[in-house]
Parts: structure tokens; C-alpha cells; sequence
């Protein structure tokens, strides 16, 4: 009798963990959608994209504008102006050799989706 118990327990567990996989697929957050349109970016601008590794992305940072003081902010309640991440890759450079870079990419959120619109030198 326990050891059914615990089959019915761990069947029950198995359907919870899988559904919540499946949700939690379906949810980008907002970390993993600016990480995506870097790679993106990257993808179309590298000298040789099939030698890019990703290294490290840093947490997202958003920076809010408030027009009546006209200074930026990092606070919720204000308007948001775009996103700010540091990547470090590692990707082949003109003379084919791989080099370290670690660079700041501005993430703009229109409708949703998310568009590298500055790549620093």
C-alpha cells in the first residue's frame, strides 16, 4: 500500500514538473529575449559568424528617462528608454584569429521584440 502511494505521488510530481517546463518554455523573460536579439546582431555583423561563442552575459540593465528633469533613471515608474547589456564572446576577427571581446549592446523593446540599435566600437 506505501509503495503505491509514493507511485501515485511521483506520477503526480512528473505531470507538475513537465507542465511547468512547458510554461516556463513558452516565457521568455526579459534576459533571455535581450540575449537573443544580441546574438542576433551578432550573427549578421560578425566578420565570420560560425566562429561566435558566447562567454558571458551580464544581467540586463534598464535605463528610464524622465522628461521633466530631463536625467536618466533606473527606476520602474518611469518611462522606459532602452535596455543596456555586456556580452563577452569570443568570435574570429579579419585575420582569422579568435579573439576575447567584451562589449555593451543598447536594447530597444518595440511591441514586444527586441532590437540591438548601438554596437560601441
Amino acid at each position: 500500500m506505501v509503495l503505491r502511494e509514493r507511485n501515485l505521488n511521483f506520477g503526480a510530481m512528473k505531470k507538475l514538473l513537465i507542465g511547468l517546463i512547458i510554461f516556463s518554455s513558452c516565457n521568455q523573460s526579459v534576459q533571455q529575449k535581450a540575449e537573443s536579439a544580441v546574438k542576433k546582431y551578432l550573427k549578421q555583423t560578425l566578420n565570420d559568424p560560425s566562429s561566435y561563442r558566447p562567454e558571458l552575459f551580464y544581467k540586463v540593465d534598464s535605463i528610464f528617462y524622465d522628461s521633466t528633469t530631463a536625467k536618466h533613471y533606473q527606476l520602474d515608474d518611469r518611462t522606459l528608454e532602452y535596455m543596456r547589456v555586456v556580452h563577452l564572446y569570443r568570435a574570429k576577427n579579419s585575420f582569422g584569429a579568435l579573439i576575447l571581446t567584451i562589449d555593451t549592446f543598447k536594447i530597444l523593446p518595440v511591441d514586444g521584440k527586441f532590437f540591438v540599435v548601438h554596437f560601441p566600437d
